[in-house]
């Protein structure tokens, strides 16, 4: 048996006709859908799809986005499931029933981007076009201007409390702290995320340490002390914040809200 074909960003369409009725498995994933007025072919998105609030009128819920209810999924008859990587057993289930998948995994901005416009272009729903076109706009204003600096502030993303990992040079969080001004560190790692002991996080004096909070595995106010009180740049100046994890790590129309709040927290010049 042939599988059925795995959709990525940048290649045909899933069907010759726009997808009807159609499942997110996650959540960044279902927020951009909603958000480019396409909540009305959503048949399925997963508990955690909390933004934007009240965005899935016709979805059901099937779970969360770590254990989706496959079964459930397939009786609602989907003709598209967008899904993660983390989603593979998933996968092989859906292909396995026929039913088409298409994999959201971008790595950079560039890429975030060229999401929008696909499913925009699969679905024959443009009404968003000019929203995706501005805040392609504001990238290329933010990495004009990250030119002009003398130098980017070194910056280190701690995405998980429990590991302690740090986005590195394969993650899309890297990526757009790059187009936000910022020299995140790690960048010469090809895995999306690295461990850094506390030795580590000395040695390479970063100028911003950024938090990532909420969600299951987020820091909170009462894990900066420690990190403020290592002898870092980023701990003399009090730069230590915390920064809500969808900022850092949701790609799609999110990254408008992360342009709105990122650069000025790697502008050091802004906070003195």
């Amino acid at each position: 048996m042939v599988d059925e074909p795995t959709y990525l960003s940048g290649t045909d369409r899933p069907a010759p006709l726009a997808p009807r009725r159609v499942a997110s498995l996650v959540p960044w994933v279902s927020e951009s859908l909603a958000e480019l007025a396409l909540a009305d072919r959503l048949v399925a998105v997963t508990d955690d799809a909390a933004f934007p609030e009240g965005g899935f009128p016709f979805a059901e819920r099937i779970g969360p986005s770590v254990l989706p209810d496959i079964e459930r999924l397939l009786e609602l008859g989907p003709d598209l499931v967008l899904l993660g990587p983390q989603h593979s057993s998933a996968r092989r289930a859906l292909q396995a029933a026929g039913v088409p998948v298409w994999l959201a995994a971008p790595h950079t901005v560039r890429e975030a981007f060229n999401g929008l416009w696909d499913w925009m272009n699969a679905f024959e729903g443009p009404q968003m076009s000019a929203r995706v076109r501005a805040i392609e706009w504001t990238c290329d204003w933010l990495e004009r201007l990250a030119e002009t600096r003398p130098a980017p502030a070194r910056v280190l993303a701690l995405l998980d409390r429990t590991s302690g990992a740090a986005a590195a040079g394969g993650s899309y969080a890297h990526d757009l702290l790059r187009v936000c001004g910022g020299d995140a560190l790690f960048g010469g790692f090809v895995a999306e995320t690295v461990e850094p002991s506390e030795h580590d996080v000395i040695a390479l004096q970063p100028e911003v340490i950024l938090l990532a909070s909420g969600g299951p595995v987020g820091f909170t106010a009462g894990d900066a002390p420690a990190l403020a009180s290592l002898d870092t740049p980023a701990g003399r100046a009090g730069r230590v914040v915390l920064v809500d994890y969808t900022l850092l790590t949701w790609p799609g129309t999110r990254v408008a809200r992360a342009f709105d709040v990122l650069p000025n927290l790697l502008d050091l010049n802004a906070q003195n």
